[in-house]
C-alpha cells in the first residue's frame, strides 16, 4: 500500500467512526452518506492531481486505490445527468435524436 491509499483508509474510517459515536438511528445511513461524501470529495482532489501532474503515473499505476477513486467523480457526474435528464422528462428520446 502507499501513503495515498493508507490516508484515503483513515479518512474512511473517521468518517465512519464519526457517523457511529453520533448514537442516533441514524447513525448507519450517516456513515454511508458520510462515506459517499468523503469519497467524492476525494474523487475531486484526485482528478486534480492527476491533471495538474503532482502525481507521478507510476505512483498512480501502484496504487490499489488510486484508479477507483479517480473514476469515482465521473461516474457521479454520469449519474446525475441521468437523473437530471429522467426529472426533466429528456430520456433517451433526445439522445435518439441527436
Amino acid at each position: 500500500m502507499h501513503t495515498f491509499d493508507i490516508v484515503f483508509l483513515i479518512v474512511i474510517a473517521y468518517g465512519v467512526w464519526k457517523g457511529w459515536t453520533r448514537g442516533s438511528g441514524k447513525s448507519v445511513l450517516g456513515a454511508i452518506f458520510g462515506f459517499i461524501k468523503y469519497l467524492l470529495v476525494l474523487s475531486v482532489i484526485v482528478n486534480i492531481l492527476s491533471r495538474t501532474g503532482l502525481v507521478s503515473e507510476k505512483a498512480e499505476q501502484e496504487s490499489v486505490l488510486y484508479q477507483p477513486i479517480k473514476a469515482t467523480l465521473g461516474f457521479a457526474i454520469d449519474l446525475a445527468k441521468d437523473v437530471w435528464e429522467k426529472g426533466n422528462g429528456t430520456g433517451d428520446t433526445e439522445r435518439a435524436n441527436s
